[in-house]
């Protein structure tokens, strides 16, 4: 799905620093290490400058603003870091993770799709007819006109007119169109002015149900009756020599659905023609519509790999073609190409995505005729049929455990003014996938080092703010930053205006005054505190503040003695001696009772991505033994670190 679609389907809009965010509903991406990640907002912002426009050699391209970071390597088997865009060269290399297969989709509930389909359709009904001339019979009794006079006038008697009158008082005015509402019956569905029999409400995701798609993908349309409002026709239509897949459809479509589809000999083409709107509906939703607008159907994104097959198998049948030592499947529908390239990463393969601008017009049959720009997906035959990429010499690819490495085949830059994307997803890795390319998801740093990230807020706003929040049943109101210390002085306000009664949770770095903690023991519920450094020498070097370990430790035993605490301390590569041990020695001496967050999920960021070199001893992840022994180190101590039941 694009990102600016998820943005349009996702949540309702709120004002978030320079732009907008929405929260979508259980939308997963990959990470860049191939994990299904849960998408947790989508951001909008308007952009005007340069663009970078990213062709990675086998992929989609990408376009992204100069200063959003991609996941890419100087070369094969070297590490993967964030650079950003404008900073990236042919000389990288950008990942492509390798999704883990899942298989989740075992039944498609066709009743839910149908329902949600038809909403919005109608179809007329006799009143269409008659309405005018009950509004005019309504219209001539209100200005005084006698039953015999306006049955006179219209033709109708007096009776018949009176009968009118009182209906139309007692049921209001008749509706010319109703509901094309969908009807359930023995369980199949269908709509209300269709006749029997309907379709059935749930279908085994399986091979036929997969290989029908893969037809229609190839070679199928949805039309619609010219004089029937809600009247819609299924069309697959095949070469003259292909006969047997013609003889397939239409046998699939009988044991899949239980109709009798018409097979019509057309002058070029022979089609396969299923009259059932209920059918047309479900397979637009789908598939789509039209060859402009057709897409792949995404359950089979987690259907099992011979579902994969079957529907690839068909597609391949259907609007494939041999060139050379590839299998090309092209099409006009850039969402059905970038769907195919990823079936086909899903069963392992590592196919190629080209697009071809054609010229805007050219000659069929001494008709002229508009052309549109087509998108090819490429895949090596005899590496798919071996299975052997990652065993294939002389190649510009690498395989890696959970990514495929793939070089940039050009870059540039164009001028774009609009609107701009970027998703947050709920993973420490802070990442997520943009045409199958790795780059990467909001940080901290992006928002922390702008001093125009944010929208201000006046203290009585931010009371609404925290009202409004508990009365749509937030259970806490958390303030966090960057550092939220600065604005003490309006968070105080704030609550004093405020009339709800909500605990209050102060996440913080905890380097602040006593004076600013005297203030806040009366107004903090649950502490959630942050204890990084072990020693005044790190905390110097690498967060550049003084008397770290003295001023922090104090805030701590004061939060401590007023409110629920949970520590919270990050794992730092190559620290564990010198700040890890010395945090947890001190907590379980001088906080026994604390909740204790041992986090792992430390990644160089910003400026130490900036200057490696300044910063090479903190320019990696921490290693899984470092977390290990962070972890059984806090086991010893018997500090409360572990989800408890």
């Amino acid at each position: 799905m694009r990102v600016d679609r998820l943005y349009e389907q996702a949540g309702d809009e709120t004002q978030h620093s320079r732009g907008y965010v929405r929260i979508p509903n259980r939308i997963y991406t990959s990470s860049a290490d191939g994990r299904w990640v849960e998408v947790t907002k989508v951001f909008k912002h308007d952009y005007s400058g340069p663009v970078i426009v990213i062709k990675p050699l086998y992929a989609p391209e990408i376009i992204a603003t100069p200063e959003h970071q991609i996941l890419a390597a100087n070369g094969p088997g070297l590490p993967l870091v964030k650079i950003r865009a404008v900073d990236l060269s042919v000389r990288h290399w950008l990942a492509i993770p390798r999704t883990n297969f899942t298989e989740s989709a075992k039944i498609l509930d066709v009743r839910r799709i149908i329902e949600r389909s038809a909403a919005g359709l109608s179809f007329a009904t006799g009143a269409r007819i008659r309405l005018p001339v009950i509004q005019q019979a309504v219209a001539l009794s209100n200005a005084g006109q006698t039953s015999f006079e306006i049955g006179g006038r219209l033709g109708y008697g007096p009776s018949y007119v009176r009968t009118l009158r009182s209906r139309v008082r007692r049921e209001g005015f008749p509706q010319p169109y109703k509901p094309n509402t969908p009807v359930v019956e023995n369980n199949k569905i269908r709509l209300r002015t269709e006749k029997r029999p309907g379709i059935p409400t749930r279908l085994k995701i399986d091979e036929p149900l997969a290989e029908f798609l893969g037809y229609y993908c190839a070679e199928g349309h949805i039309s619609k009756g010219s004089s029937r409002p809600s009247s819609f026709h299924v069309v697959l239509s095949f070469g003259r020599h292909e006969k047997s897949l013609v003889e397939r459809a239409a046998r699939l479509v009988r044991e899949l659905f239980g109709l009798t589809p018409s097979i019509v000999d057309r002058r070029t083409t022979i089609t396969v023609e299923i009259t059932k709107s209920s059918l047309a509906l479900l397979i637009s939703s789908l598939c789509g519509t039209n060859a402009a607008s057709k897409k792949v159907p995404i359950f089979l994104y987690h259907a099992p790999q011979s579902v994969l097959q079957a529907f690839l198998h068909a597609y391949e049948a259907g609007d494939g073609c041999i060139t050379g030592s590839h299998l090309s499947l092209n099409t006009v529908s850039r969402d059905l190409a970038v769907g195919l390239f990823g079936l086909y990463l899903k069963l392992g393969h590592l196919p190629s995505f080209n697009t071809y601008h054609a010229p805007p017009e050219t000659v069929i049959e001494g008709r002229r005729v508009r052309q549109s720009t087509l998108y090819y997906v490429k895949v090596t035959i005899r590496r798919m049929k071996e299975n052997s990429w990652q065993t294939a010499k002389h190649v510009r690819y690498s395989f890696a455990h959970d990514h495929i490495l793939v070089p940039i085949s050009r870059i540039g830059r164009i001028q774009y003014s609009g609107p701009v994307y970027n998703l947050a997803v709920d993973d420490a890795h802070h990442s997520y996938t943009a045409n199958y390319i790795a780059v990467g998801n909001c940080q901290n740093w992006d928002i922390s080092q702008h001093p125009d990230a944010g929208a201000p807020v006046s203290p009585r706003e931010l009371s609404l703010m925290i009202k409004s929040l508990r009365s749509e049943g937030a259970a806490n109101i958390n303030f966090v930053g960057g550092e939220p210390t600065p604005n003490l002085h309006l968070i105080t306000e704030a609550l004093n205006l405020t009339t709800a009664n909500v605990p209050i949770l102060w996440n913080s770095n905890m380097y602040l005054t006593p004076e600013a903690m005297q203030i806040l023991e009366d107004l903090v519920d649950i502490w959630l505190p942050d204890f990084k450094w072990g020693n005044d020498l790190c905390a110097m070097k690498y967060s550049r503040i003084i008397r770290y370990f003295d001023v922090v430790s104090r805030n701590h035993i004061m939060a401590y003695e007023n409110g629920d605490m949970i520590i919270r301390h990050l794992v730092m590569p190559g620290h564990l001696e010198c700040c890890t041990k010395p945090i947890l020695n001190w907590i379980a001496e001088k906080c026994p009772r604390a909740l204790v967050n041992v986090m792992g999920q430390y990644r160089p960021e910003h400026l130490v991505l900036q200057e490696p070199e300044r910063y090479h001893e903190i320019a990696r992840r921490p290693t899984p033994q470092e977390i290990i022994r962070a972890q059984d180190y806090a086991n010893e101590l018997g500090l409360v670190w572990e989800p408890v039941a």
